[in-house]
């Protein structure tokens, strides 16, 4: 599915991966993590290197290289105070991470959660079904902050928590009335009629 999703043609595959292993999911997830706290490299690695960043592997070698004994959340900070086009991208980077920690302070996590996924323009990178994760990400920070707590921490927590016990199903898939090529085991196509199958 990814392939075809990266060559422009609307693709699901079916029960592949877990809701919360999904990319969409993991990426939101890490952007909500680096929003409350920034610490973590193997979080703020991924977030430069996702398709909305699109930081080079090249680019992330030369930061740590500039500074080789600090964590890299700091050889970032440090280059970002630096000067020239990488500079300024994570700059940008930071300054977002920013702006959602002090929405993070006054929006219901519903909200928070609907800003991230669209102003990082991971919502915009995911197709159809990807998006519709997405959605419901959005919807269950709302219910939880509705009925346990407002806190992003608590929400976080309790998403790992779920991944761990593998809970989180996928939104619903897409309807039948969608233009997409649809991927899935014969054993779950049994029943199923598809004017074209391959």
């Amino acid at each position: 599915a990814a392939v075809l999703t990266q060559a422009g043609i609307p693709a699901f595959a079916e029960g592949t991966e877990g809701y919360f292993d999904s990319v969409e999911i993991t990426l939101a997830l890490s952007l909500l993590r680096l929003t409350v706290n920034r610490r973590s490299d193997v979080e703020l690695i991924g977030a430069l290197r996702s398709p909305m960043q699109n930081f080079t592997a090249e680019e992330l070698a030369q930061i740590r290289i500039a500074c080789p004994d600090t964590p890299f959340v700091d050889a970032c900070m440090a280059c970002a105070a630096g000067e020239g086009e990488l500079a300024g991208r994570l700059r940008a980077f930071f300054e977002q991470l920013d702006a959602w920690y002090l929405l993070s302070m006054s929006l219901g996590l519903g909200q928070l959660c609907r800003r991230v996924v669209n102003e990082s323009g991971l919502y915009d990178c995911a197709g159809a079904q990807r998006q519709s994760n997405l959605d419901q990400l959005c919807l269950n920070a709302d219910r939880f902050d509705q009925n346990v707590s407002g806190a992003l921490t608590r929400f976080l927590k309790h998403c790992e928590k779920l991944r761990a016990r593998g809970d989180g199903d996928d939104a619903p898939a897409l309807a039948d009335s969608e233009d997409a090529v649809r991927l899935m085991t014969a054993h779950k196509s049994k029943g199923l009629e598809f004017p074209v199958v391959f």
